[in-house]
């Protein structure tokens, strides 16, 4: 029997269009990059608990423990649905269960929280720095949750870096700054939309998508998708070491797919610093 909340997280459910993409094989060696002009849109550590006993004042007592430092609050309802799986298909049964899902920003709207019994996840914002830099607040959230939320395990961990890069102007051919995408003997932005794994870790694989999102101020709009995964239900303890060691390996083959993904002119373009 699986559960899922009907709540707009949609970064539980696109998971769905990331099965089975094409294989790639690639070694990529060398000190971690940064750049002037990150494209980072938006960084998400996921930690999805197996099964929880997490009460409302549970929920309550996390928004006070991190009010001093997040003191925005959203509070998004939604509905636990009970699937049952048979020879006929799936069919979800009709007593759902209400919940909320908590999102707490700090003043800077630049980190955000997300709890809920079926979730818990780190967002790191614009003006972004560096991984190691929110791994402070991300520990604090997931010891904050395991305390209150008491789950049996890790249903599954996610790491997810979602880049926006814009092109000098139309007449930028997009082949010149992806390796991944087709020579074309001239500029040209049609839709596009590719995806790749470029790697298998120890528990889940790493998965790559380019797409092409139109023309935003006159300038050729890319995506750069990179969202790293362990498998369902990986027998992983909901323990902040054993945790943090996956986000770590995921990091470092996000980073790996990245810099893979980019040339020399996108480098030039972000401003590598070296």
């Amino acid at each position: 029997m699986r559960r899922a909340t009907l709540d707009g997280w949609w970064r539980l459910a696109s998971w769905a269009s990331l099965r089975q993409p094409a294989r790639l094989s690639y070694e990529v060696s060398g000190k971690m990059a940064s750049y002037r002009k990150t494209p980072l849109s938006e960084a998400i550590f996921e930690f999805a608990p197996e099964a929880t006993s997490f009460p409302p004042e549970g929920a309550e007592r996390l928004v006070r423990l991190f009010s001093a430092g997040f003191p925005k609050l959203q509070e998004l309802p939604g509905i636990e649905v009970e699937f049952e799986v048979s020879p006929a298909g799936v069919s979800p049964k009709r007593d759902g269960k209400k919940t909320v899902r908590h999102r707490l920003w700090n003043l800077a709207n630049s980190r955000l929280l997300q709890f809920a019994p079926d979730m818990c996840a780190f967002n790191a914002l614009p003006p972004y720095t560096h991984y190691v830099d929110y791994l402070p607040d991300i520990e604090r959230l997931f010891t904050a949750y395991l305390g209150e939320a008491k789950p049996s395990a890790l249903r599954f961990l996610g790491q997810r870096y979602i880049n926006r890069i814009f092109l000098p102007s139309e007449a930028a051919n997009p082949s010149d700054y992806f390796t991944f995408y087709p020579r074309r003997p001239a500029a040209h932005h049609p839709p596009f939309s590719l995806q790749l794994e470029t790697e298998r870790l120890s528990q889940g694989q790493v998965v790559l998508s380019l797409y092409y999102a139109g023309l935003d101020s006159q300038r050729p709009l890319y995506f750069l998708d990179l969202y790293a995964r362990s498998s369902e239900n990986p027998g992983i303890a909901f323990d902040w070491l054993v945790a943090k060691a996956w986000q770590d390996e995921a990091h470092e083959g996000i980073t790996r797919a990245f810099e893979h993904a980019i040339t020399d002119t996108s480098r030039q373009l972000l401003e590598r610093e070296d």
